[in-house]
């Protein structure tokens, strides 16, 4: 059984992985392979044997056999081992563990289960673990094994390759309550010593959102913010997403939600998740008041303050999780989800964030004069580095220039004919350093040159234009008041 593996490229930061597992097919991407058999895997009580290659290597990891009697045995190859419960003294043996979606596979066999441990079949005389079997006791068949009854269950395994652990799980579907069932899927980590959910078909995906009155539609002057960040995980036939949001705790009767995808028109948006109302942390301490001596207690010690009371600032505080489906997954790793919290103050919404993959994205720019409505005859060179994450921009800028002084920016559509003022993002140049010769590993100019770094936070409307190709980095210096050079910001292949 050979495991197929399919190129897999990012959309704004989005793993195709997850497309492809929501339509049952086999991937190998962001260090998790997993696979969906072409033939199914069977055990029952009828004489069967099936070879399981999770590695497409041409040989063995386990072997599945049923001896048609009453037993069915799962055998390791090698160092290979699985997760079982042994069995209790007189007896000797062990059942292979049926582990829960979500269960942690890892050196610990299962931080929820202490009976669970690891079981390598070469070190053991019996040589295997039993996945299922039947007795009889007077008169009457029984099944026995942890999967009995049970729709879907996982086996958590460890394949040992060059010292090092690769750890994973074989999904069992049993929806019979006799000794019969079938692996359905599997998946590996394919970075050595990494633990892996039972159930898990791709690495988590990081999100974060930038939540902010300039957000909202139309956009609200407001004193308050938020941020938020988020986490995808994705398992066989599920998508949960975990949700950290944290505003100041000065908002007034907020209530929170996450929508999507956005839409067009009178239609009101899709409501994914209502957050409610939140949790304020960290409140301001009650006011005490210092008691005084009186008639009745004359020797007591009056209390005073002995000073300021320290304390954090309150913030509103959203956690929890929320299950989404296939699309929703989909339509959430192509931007097209946000928050949005009203208030008293704003019922119709105050603060709103775009849902931003967190994955990194690069872009560049070739600063040039040659396009200067200025018309200037500086021929200098320059070019830029950008990586966009999440919200975040971080910038590299390297310039041939003697000048003391000189304003960057980024404006968006329709430069330089649109409204200036509106459209620019202002880049701190006030330090830079020159480039020493042999360069500066993995940022951008030439030995000589000057560089300028910074990071920001954008707001999701220059996000949006970023991402579409529509940006343009300026450079303004002394004497050339509308433009030294410039260039479009494109991402980077």
């Amino acid at each position: 059984m050979i495991v197929e593996e399919i190129t897999l490229s990012w959309v704004r930061g989005a793993s195709l992985a997850l497309m492809l597992a929501a339509c049952g097919c086999s991937a190998r991407a962001q260090g998790i392979a997993f696979v969906t058999p072409s033939q199914g895997i069977y055990y029952a009580p009828v004489p069967v044997s099936y070879s399981i290659d999770i590695t497409g290597s041409g040989s063995p990891d386990f072997i599945l056999v049923s001896d048609g009697v009453g037993g069915s045995f799962l055998y390791s190859q090698g160092s290979n081992s699985m997760i079982v419960v042994p069995l209790p003294p007189p007896d000797i043996g062990t059942f292979v563990a049926a582990l829960n979606q979500g269960d942690e596979i890892g050196a610990t066999p299962s931080s929820l289960n202490p009976v669970y441990e690891w079981y390598d079949a070469s070190t053991d005389p019996i040589g295997y673990s039993v996945i299922g079997g039947q007795v009889s006791f007077d008169g009457t068949t029984y099944a026995n094994g942890f999967f009995v009854g049970q729709p879907s269950a996982y086996i958590g395994f460890d394949l040992v390759r060059g010292g090092e652990n690769y750890y994973g799980w074989m999904q069992v579907s049993n929806p019979y309550p006799v000794n019969a069932g079938q692996i359905v899927d599997w998946a590996c980590e394919t970075s050595p010593n990494t633990p892996i959910r039972a159930g898990q078909i791709s690495e988590p995906v990081s999100f974060s959102a930038n939540l902010a009155g300039a957000n909202e539609m139309p956009p609200k002057r407001s004193n308050n913010s938020g941020t938020g960040t988020f986490m995808l995980e994705s398992f066989v036939g599920s998508f949960v997403l975990t949700y950290h949001l944290e505003f100041n705790g000065s908002l007034q009767q907020p209530d929170a939600g996450i929508f999507g995808p956005a839409t067009r028109g009178e239609r009101p948006p899709v409501l994914i998740a209502d957050l409610g109302q939140g949790t304020v942390t960290n409140p301001v301490p009650p006011i005490y008041v210092p008691l005084k001596e009186t008639m009745d207690f004359p020797s007591s010690t009056p209390l005073h303050l002995s000073g300021p009371i320290p304390w954090l600032p309150s913030l509103l505080v959203y956690d929890g999780q929320i299950n989404l489906t296939s699309n929703q997954a989909v339509q959430l790793l192509r931007g097209e989800f946000y928050v949005n919290l009203k208030s008293a103050k704003f019922r119709q919404g105050e603060l709103r964030g775009q849902i931003w993959p967190s994955a990194p994205i690069y872009f560049s720019a070739a600063l040039s004069a040659r396009t200067e409505f200025s018309r200037n005859q500086h021929t200098p060179r320059g070019e830029a580095q950008f990586t966009l994450s999440g919200t975040a921009l971080s910038y590299e800028i390297a310039l041939d220039t003697n000048f003391t002084r000189i304003i960057a920016g980024i404006y968006g559509p329709g430069f330089p004919q649109a409204e200036i003022g509106n459209r620019m993002i202002w880049l701190n140049t006030t330090n830079a350093v020159r480039i020493p010769p042999g360069g500066l590993p993995n940022s951008p100019g030439f030995p000589g040159q000057l560089l300028y770094c910074g990071r920001l936070t954008l707001p999701d409307r220059q996000i949006n234009e970023l991402d579409s190709g529509q940006s343009y980095l300026e450079v303004l210096a002394p004497g050339c008041r509308n433009g030294w050079m410039g260039g479009r910001i494109t991402q980077t292949p």
